[in-house]
């Protein structure tokens, strides 16, 4: 799915029939002022397919609770009514306590710039496989960037808050503006079935830097805050 709010665009996650799973910079500024989706879309893989397109209203949208950019950026919008699921509304898991092994190849997917340089989201929902990486990797790459605010992510990086680093080292594969809040999916290692591993939360600019990978929360270890926000469990879930 995809929503604009006042920090632009961002994706997110259908965890259950009313609560979609995305991140919490795209519903609160850096200093917590709440910006809330205007338009929420979702059951499209165009942003022109109006045939299977549904706007959804938001109730509310809930950051958690000790957000500070970019420590525990991650948040939950609750729906006014219920998804009826089809063949283009359907949820993905949560973890369920499984976090992906290192060099695991994950899918990272959303609406944002496919190109350095175009400051436009793309009209077809994007995805790219990407390797979950040691942390020491993104720790390497942000401390040693020519940027500032990157190399200031690299300080934060260190404190191993509850984030995943993703990418593609050689072929600089990466997510990029605007797919803030889309989902990091990966596979189950017993059944192979797909979970929301990560949500994306911030990368180098520009995007695809070789050596400096994108960031993402770590959705397990935020799981029981979901569960206690949401009322969603693997029970009522079935996955």
């Amino acid at each position: 799915m995809v929503f604009f709010s006042g920090v632009g665009v961002c994706g997110g996650a259908i965890i259950s029939k009313k609560h979609i799973l995305t991140a919490a910079h795209c519903i609160r500024t850096n200093s917590g002022e709440r910006k809330d989706p205007a338009i929420v879309y979702a059951g499209m893989a165009d942003l022109y397919d109006t045939a299977n397109r549904k706007q959804l209203k938001v109730a509310s949208s809930i950051a958690h609770p000790q957000y500070q950019f970019p420590k525990n950026d991650i948040a939950i919008l609750e729906l006014e009514a219920e998804i009826q699921y089809n063949l283009y509304m359907r949820p993905i898991c949560l973890p369920h306590g499984e976090k992906p092994s290192y060099d695991t190849t994950c899918i990272a997917m959303g609406w944002g710039i496919s190109v350095n340089g175009v400051n436009a989201v793309t009209n077809v929902l994007q995805n790219v496989d990407i390797k979950v990486l040691d942390p020491d990797v993104c720790i390497h790459g942000y401390l040693n960037s020519q940027s500032k605010s990157s190399r200031d992510l690299g300080a934060i990086l260190q404190t191993r808050p509850a984030m995943l680093c993703a990418g593609d080292l050689k072929n600089e594969k990466d997510s990029c503006t605007g797919d803030s809040g889309s989902p990091l999916a990966c596979q189950r290692c017993d059944s192979c079935g797909w979970f929301v591993a990560g949500v994306v939360s911030f990368g180098p600019t520009p995007c695809a830097i070789k050596g400096v990978p994108g960031v993402y929360t770590d959705v397990v270890g935020y799981e029981d805050w979901i569960y206690a926000t949401t009322g969603v469990t693997k029970e009522t879930r079935g996955c």
